[in-house]
Formats: C-alpha cells, structure tokens, sequence
C-alpha cells in the first residue's frame, strides 16, 4: 500500500473523529441525528479493515499487543478523566457522578452507568477485536464463515439489547452489534478490487442520499445510551455513511488537519470531553443561547478544541507514548502489503 493509501485511512478516521466531537457540541438536532447514524460504525469498520491475523501468530502475542496498544490507553485516559473531573469539582463545579462510581466505572466500563464517557468506545474496540480474532483463528480461510459468523454475533447482539436493554461488562452488548461492521471491513479489504469498486465518485450521491433518507427515517441513533430503532434501518444507514466517508476520503486525497486528527483519535477521545466539559464550566449560560445551537458555532467549538489538543498531542506523543499505545507501535509494512494486492 502506498504513503497516499494510508493517508485516506487517516483521513477517514479524522472524519470520523470531527464527527464525534460535533456531536457532543450543541447543534440542529438533525444534523446531529444524520451524525449519529454512521459515526461509531465507521471506526469499528475502519479498524476491521486494517486488522491483519499475521501479525497476531499466536493468541499471546495478540493479548500482548492488545494490552499496550487499546487497555493501556484505557486505563491511563480513564485515570485522566477521573482526575479531571476530580479537580473540576474542587473548584466549583461538583462532579455528578463521584469519585467512587468512577473508579467502579473504569474497572467494570459499563458505559451510560458509571461515567466511563467517551472512552467505552476504547474496551468496546478491545473487545470487538477479541471476538474478532477468536473468529478468524477457526475460519481464517473462508470469508463466507468469517462474514456469517460476524453476522450472527451481530444478531445475538440485538437480541441482547432488545430482551435486556442494559449495557453489559466491557460493553459486550455494543460489541457484538458491531462486530458486524469490524468483520466487513476485514472481509471487503481480501476482496480484489472491491474496495476501490465501493468508492468510486460516482457513488457518492447515491451514499448520502441513502444516509440521509434512510437515516432520518429512522429513530435517533446513540450506542452509547442502547438506542439503535429499527435495526434494518440501523445498519443500512450506517453502511452507506461509511461509505459516504470512504469515498469522501478518497477525492480528499490529503488534508494535514485531517490526518492529524485521524493520527490521534485515542487522545483526542478524551481531551475534547474535557475541553467542552471546560467551556460549559466557564460559560455555563452557553448552552442555553440560540445561536450557540448551530452548525457554524459548533465549527466553531471543534476547531478551538482541535487547536488547542494540538499542544496535549504534541506532548503527549513525545514524552509519554504509552498512553495512547504508540511505544509499542506495530509495523503497518504486513497492512500495507495486504491492502496493496486487494485494493
């Protein structure tokens, strides 16, 4: 795979992360709605297409990469988040949650219980990976298998949320829903030439035409609170965003701004809860002011929250590596290969 090949990677994983963060701002409740859709599938497709078994020979090696690269950072980040929230109450602002319940909720990440925030995505990724692997060290050969089996997990998922409707340990509910999203993205990437195929340019109304309609016709989409609607509408809506985002990805081509965000999705997973947490602190009237619930006030939130993780980033990446799992960085030469003969 080419340097170009890995940029609209990045690219598409820093769409994805803006999205996030544009949802956590107060803007139109449609276009929040129209985010909600695909936003958090994206990842969990995007990391299934740069999962690769060859670099994982064994089920040790893989607990072992896993460990510094997704529960490391989980752990360190929650820490973080504790200690914020520990030091914004200090100052006048009372955590809701407590100091107790947090730290319950970083061992046991029951996300929309005991505050784990944004971070669930991190054990629910883990999680989705773990399954992941199980998966293709039965069926590694046999893409029909991997895809079925990722399709019937996915189904129990449901099944879970509709008979119980509770997030479970770790998030097990919200892996299962989406390691169907996981499972394709491995899947589309050992198709020659499928990838390439599914974002043409062409494509590119006909993806945001169906995100949109489908999308809207649908409830409100928040994995993070169990809300999914109808579930057909769900994963259609969700599939054709992530196209819409490949395909964007794709005729971008290169945006410094975008790569970096997609550099550093894991960081800035947490520093953006913080910084709006910050603002609403500071201007705690905001919230309720019209023309701060708009599209361009919430460009307006992203961009000074993106500015300002700048600093945390650089920092971050330099002295303390660990805590977003790059000292024990995999070589992506095994990645760029596969994707290079597929694509």
């Amino acid at each position: 795979m080419t340097q170009n090949r890995i940029e609209w990677i990045d690219l598409a994983k820093g769409i994805g992360m803006l999205l996030v963060m544009f949802g956590h701002v107060p803007i139109p409740q449609d276009l929040s709605k129209f985010i909600y859709t695909f936003h958090v599938p994206l990842f969990f497709f995007l990391s299934g297409l740069l999962f690769s078994i060859s670099k994982y020979p064994s089920f040790k090696t893989f607990l072992n990469k896993k460990f510094f690269s997704l529960i490391i950072p989980y752990f360190g980040l929650s820490i973080i988040l504790t200690i914020w929230f520990f030091v914004i109450g200090f100052v006048g602002n009372p955590d809701p949650i407590g100091l107790p319940t947090r730290i319950i909720g970083i061992v046991l990440s029951i996300r929309n219980v005991f505050g784990t925030g944004t971070l669930w995505f991190i054990s629910c990724l883990f999680i989705t990976e773990l399954i992941f692997y199980i998966i293709l060290r039965r069926y590694q050969h046999s893409l029909v298998k991997i895809i079925a089996s990722s399709a019937f997990l996915s189904i129990i998922g449901v099944g879970i949320v509709a008979f119980y409707n509770k997030p479970l340990v770790w998030n097990i509910d919200a892996a299962l829903v989406v390691i169907i999203f996981f499972g394709l993205g491995y899947s589309i990437k050992n198709i020659d030439g499928l990838l390439n195929k599914i974002t043409r340019p062409y494509l590119l109304p006909l993806y945001f035409l169906l995100t949109f309609v489908v999308g809207m016709s649908n409830n409100n989409i928040d994995l993070f609170s169990n809300q999914y609607g109808n579930y057909v509408l769900f994963y259609i809506a969700a599939f054709s965003g992530i196209g819409l985002v490949l395909t964007i990805s794709k005729l971008i081509n290169k945006n410094l701004i975008l790569q970096f965000v997609g550099m550093n999705t894991l960081l800035l997973l947490l520093l953006h809860t913080m910084i709006f947490n910050l603002l609403q602190y500071l201007i705690p009237f905001a919230a309720d002011l019209p023309f701060i619930k708009s599209a361009l006030m919430g460009c307006v939130f992203v961009s000074i929250t993106v500015l300002i993780s700048t600093i945390f980033v650089k920092i971050t990446n330099k002295y303390l590596p660990i805590l977003v799992g790059k000292n024990n960085q995999i070589n992506k030469s095994v990645i760029q290969k596969e994707l290079s003969q597929k694509v």
